[in-house]
Parts: C-alpha cells; sequence; structure tokens
C-alpha cells in the first residue's frame, strides 16, 4: 500500500494561498467515484459537470460539462470510458476519459420510455447495461454505442414458447427478439416492418413454430418462429386497433379483440374470418378453455363474459369482480375454473358451470406488514426484493411471486436497509427506542434471518445511511452526524472511525453527507456532501489527507479532535488485512 502522510501548513497564510483540493464544484455533489486501477476519483455534481480528480493529490484533472445534473456514475473495467446519467432528460452519456480524450464518445444514448435510472458495464466492457425508471433493460455495444441487444422502443409484449426454451418480446418499434431465458442471450430479431403501427400483442402457437402479433394497425401478423417469414395477415375490416389475441389450445383457431367492441374468430391456416362475437365494449384480454369449447374475455368496464365456440352463444355475460380492469384471464386445467386476476393484483376466481364466484381474493401478493413501509431494495441477482416497515420487522419476499420467503423480527422499526454485493447479508438501521436515543445498525444472514452482527454503535448520534465495499468485506456506516465508521462484515469489530467531516463539528452545522466510497486497495475512504465538498481519508492513520475545504482549517481542527469520543468503540477495534 502507498504511503500517505498528512502534512500541516507552516502559517495559515501559506495554506490560504495554496489551491484547495478537490475545489470546483459549485452545488450538490449527487456521485462520487473511484476508477477499478484507484488512480482516478470521479464525482458528479448538481452544478451539471462531472470532475476528474488525481485521488492523491485532489488536483482536478478534467471537467465534463453534462446537459443537466448528473446522478449516476460507472467506470469502465479499464477504467477509459465513464458512463453517467443525466437527470433532465435521463439519457446516457459515454465519456472517454484517457489522458487528451475527445469528451462525448457515444450519446446522448436513448433507449427507454421512462429514462436511464442504473448503469452497470459488463465483467469484459464490451456491454453497457442501462436500466430505466420502469425497470426495462437496454444492453450497448461500447465499442459503436449503438444497441447491443433489444429493442429501441419500450417493450410492449412478452410471451414464453410452449416449451419454455424461449421469450419473445415485442414493442413500440415494432421489432420482437427471441432471448434464452436461461442466458439473456439475443437468438433472433424479427424486423416486422410490415405493421405499420405498433405492437400491441404477441402469441405463440401451441405447438411454437407460429408466433401471432397484433397492432394497432388493425391487423395480425402469423410469422414463421424459426426464419421470422410472415405466412398469413388478418385484418380487421373496421380499422379498429386489436387489443388481445389468443390460440386455441388445438392451433385451429385464433380469437383477436379490438376496439371495435368485437371478438373475432379465424383460421389461421388459410385467413378466414370464421364468426364475430359482439361485446357490450372493447375487450382486453382473452382465454380458451382447455377443450376450446369456451372463450372467456374481460371488458374495459370490467365484466367477464364466457361464450360457447361453436355458435357464440352467451353462456355467462354479467360476471363481475373487480373495480379495477383485469389484467391476466385464464381457465383452470380441467376447465372448471375461470382465474381473473386484476391490475391491482387481486384474484377472482369462477365456477364455469354456474358463473358463481367460487373465491374472491386468496392471498395477496407482498402482503405481511401491518405498518407503513419504509425503505424496499433488491437483492443483486434480482431474485429476492428486502422490505422494511415501522412493524418491526423486515422481510424477503420471492421477487417474481411475492410469496414470503423470510421475516426478520427487528424488535424496532426498521427504517434503511441494503444487501451487500453477494447478496447473502443485509444490513438494516433500526430506531432505537426513545426519540432521543440513536440509530443502530444491525448485519444479517439474508436467507436464514440471523443476527451475524449488531448492533453495531459506533457514532454518538446513530446511524443515517449503510453501504458495502465492493467486495462486501467492509460495511460504510454514515451518522447522522455525518461522522464515518467503517466496520468487518465477517467480525462486526470497527476497523476505521468515527472519522469527522471537516471542519464543521458542531452537530447543526455539519453538511449532509450524501455518497461515500472505498479505493479498489481499501486504503482510502472518499466521501462528498450536498455543500459540494469532497474529503478523502487514510486508513491507516485515519487523517484527512485530502479534502476540499481550507486545509489550515481541517489541521487546526483534527489537532483539537478528541479521538477518545466512543472509548469502548475505540477499545474493540480490530484492523483485518485488506
Amino acid at each position: 500500500m502507498p504511503s500517505a502522510t498528512h502534512s500541516t501548513p507552516d502559517t495559515l497564510s501559506d495554506a490560504d494561498d495554496a489551491p484547495r483540493p478537490f475545489a470546483g464544484h459549485t452545488e450538490r455533489i449527487t456521485a462520487i467515484e473511484y476508477s477499478p486501477d484507484g488512480h482516478l476519483l470521479a464525482t458528479a455534481s448538481e452544478d451539471a459537470t462531472i470532475r476528474l480528480w488525481d485521488p492523491l493529490t485532489g488536483q482536478q484533472l478534467q471537467k465534463l460539462d453534462t446537459p443537466g445534473e448528473a446522478t449516476s456514475l460507472a467506470f469502465h473495467p479499464t477504467g477509459r470510458q465513464l458512463a453517467t446519467i443525466c437527470e433532465n432528460d435521463s439519457t446516457v452519456l459515454v465519456w472517454n476519459v484517457t489522458e487528451g480524450g475527445s469528451g462525448v464518445l457515444h450519446g446522448p444514448l436513448r433507449g427507454h420510455l421512462w429514462g436511464a435510472r442504473l448503469l452497470c458495464f459488463s465483467r469484459d466492457g464490451e456491454w453497457l447495461v442501462d436500466v430505466s425508471g420502469a425497470d426495462t433493460v437496454c444492453v450497448w455495444d461500447t465499442s459503436t454505442g449503438k444497441l447491443a441487444l433489444g429493442h429501441t422502443k419500450a417493450v410492449t409484449a412478452i410471451e414464453y414458447s410452449p416449451d419454455g426454451r424461449l421469450i419473445a418480446t415485442a414493442s413500440e418499434d415494432t421489432t420482437v427478439c427471441l432471448w434464452d431465458p436461461f442466458t439473456g442471450q439475443q437468438l433472433q430479431k424479427v424486423d416486422t416492418h410490415r405493421h405499420t403501427k405498433e405492437i400491441t400483442a404477441i402469441k405463440y402457437s401451441p405447438d411454437g413454430r407460429l408466433i401471432a402479433t397484433a397492432s394497432e394497425d388493425a391487423t395480425v401478423r402469423l410469422w414463421d418462429s424459426m426464419t421470422g417469414q410472415q405466412l398469413q395477415k388478418l385484418y380487421t375490416p373496421s380499422g379498429a386497433e386489436i387489443t388481445a389475441i389468443e390460440y386455441s389450445p388445438d392451433g385451429r383457431l385464433i380469437a383477436t379483440a379490438s376496439e371495435d367492441a368485437t371478438v373475432r374468430l379465424w383460421d389461421p391456416t388459410t385467413g378466414q374470418h370464421l364468426q364475430n362475437i359482439n361485446t357490450p365494449c372493447g375487450a382486453k384480454s382473452l382465454a380458451f378453455s382447455p377443450s376450446g369449447k369456451q372463450l372467456a374475455a374481460v371488458c374495459e368496464d370490467t365484466t367477464v363474459l364466457i361464450w360457447r365456440v361453436d355458435d357464440g352463444k352467451i353462456l355467462h355475460s354479467s360476471l363481475r369482480g373487480h373495480l379495477w380492469r383485469t389484467g391476466i384471464l385464464c381457465f383452470s386445467r380441467d376447465g372448471g375454473w375461470l382465474i381473473d386476476v386484476s391490475k391491482a393484483n387481486a384474484v377472482c376466481v369462477w365456477d364455469t358451470s354456474t358463473g358463481n364466484m367460487v373465491v374472491d381474493g386468496p392471498p395477496r401478493p407482498f402482503a405481511g406488514h401491518t405498518n407503513k413501509i419504509t425503505a424496499i431494495e433488491y437483492s443483486p441477482d434480482g431474485q429476492l426484493i428486502a422490505t422494511a416497515s415501522e412493524d418491526a420487522t423486515v422481510r424477503l419476499w420471492y421477487s417474481r411471486t411475492g410469496q414470503l420467503l423470510q421475516k426478520i423480527e427487528t424488535h424496532l422499526p426498521a427504517h434503511s436497509l441494503t444487501f451487500s454485493p453477494s447478496g447473502s447479508q443485509l444490513a438494516t438501521i433500526c430506531a432505537n427506542g426513545a426519540a432521543a436515543d440513536p440509530p443502530v445498525a444491525n448485519l444479517w444472514e439474508a436467507y436464514g434471518g440471523k443476527v451475524l452482527q449488531g448492533p453495531l454503535r459506533g457514532h454518538l448520534w446513530g446511524t443515517s445511511f449503510l453501504c458495502f465495499s465492493r467486495d462486501g468485506r467492509w460495511l460504510i456506516d454514515v451518522s447522522r452526524a455525518n461522522t464515518v465508521s467503517i466496520w468487518d462484515t465477517s467480525t462486526g469489530n470497527m476497523v476505521l472511525g468515527p472519522l469527522r467531516q471537516p471542519p464543521n463539528l458542531g452537530i447543526k452545522t455539519t453538511h449532509r453527507i450524501t455518497s461515500a466510497t472505498c479505493s479498489p486497495l481499501k486504503d482510502r475512504v472518499a466521501c462528498a456532501d450536498d455543500a459540494g465538498h469532497i474529503h478523502v481519508w487514510d486508513v491507516d492513520t485515519e487523517q484527512v489527507l485530502l479534502s476540499s475545504v481550507c486545509v489550515s482549517l481541517v489541521s487546526c481542527i483534527f489537532r483539537q479532535v478528541d479521538r477518545d469520543l466512543s472509548p469502548h468503540s475505540f477499545q474493540t477495534r480490530h484492523r483485518p488485512n485488506r
């Protein structure tokens, strides 16, 4: 580890004349990140700039002007590119940050309806993964700046193949993509340019050989799922937008619903229109019974109807169970029940022979908390969702089903949580009894709910927020008084701290720390605050190496700091090998 010392200027005038390290940002800093080799420190700010610094000296190396506030940073594994999200339009910019670099390399990259929210590079640096505010994903080729995978506009429909080996997605860009659900690899992209408007629905034939796409252009087109060749076109005579499509179980019929309040039956082989079924208003979902003898539809007014397919006779016409529009409609395997799931995640089950409701609202997904939910977080692999609540519990849910996996009794109201990079540990902050008592941090086993470490008490005024180091071995703990402590996640011992933010030691005058990070070698800790200041501490000496505030004030204050503010925490502190 390179050695570093904390120098004290001989006189105040000498310090005042010297350029301040990390001086430049004029507004709140929103993100801070070390380059993979630790040779650069990047900061983003509400002042519409990104700045690159020498982390050893605090000297500004480069200033990048952004169209608006930058909110997220991600370095390429080589450290040669830097990606950021711009708040004004949520677009992504990729910069060349090599010495003598030419500024913006790619961008603005726009692949989402709701804009970008998260960024990360693939390990080999060939892809930039961009997650939107609507949780859609775009993958960009870092050498060309073009989409490497997926659609250029919002995804409007998704469908598994009958054998579960493929996923088909349709988009507003009128393309269909086929994906391997086990690897995430894009296998094929079909340019369905014959659709003149966005695709509204997609459906596999029962044998998986055909894909049907419905569009706002009033057509359904049938495609060979292997070659992408168009085989058939079905056209709605009224020109109304098609809102739903469904194959019969034997594949001999296709049912379509459209905005003209009509359900139509078609022969997919010949394209012949066979039958019209009138509905009270436009239908949004369709489902065939397993025998293919009944067809159910949900209308815009939330009414559910069931017909007999051979003659179009209505069997049940007034099934009402939801205040909100239905999202999913399906029959049970024996055809005896019709299951109706609303967009508010309520479930109704109907007896298809009588039209009577069998079940009204079985257990809802994510049901359990009895008080306000204060925090929610996905696990790194996306398989789990953790929630914290004022009911003194943290709950882990399967993200796909909403089923409860684990309930952790925190005994005190929890108001913050974060997963370790591996997803095996979960750190929480809980209120500590009376309002005057400081909040405390705990470290839990994510899948077992066992307390691994804690309560971690390293601050006089309690914990404000937590974050893990990249390898998960350290837990960075920022207090409500804006001091920083670092804990060894394997032992629960304090590694470092509390580090006090210069130059202000008073609770009322300290600036709020907004971001914290460790260097790759864990020899330095960098923090940024809402006043635009950056401070870097040496882990071994616990001294401020660099700060964008006046160096002379920092030196004077640190000579006066009482290092025994928390005697117990310092007596038990242990420095593991990094």
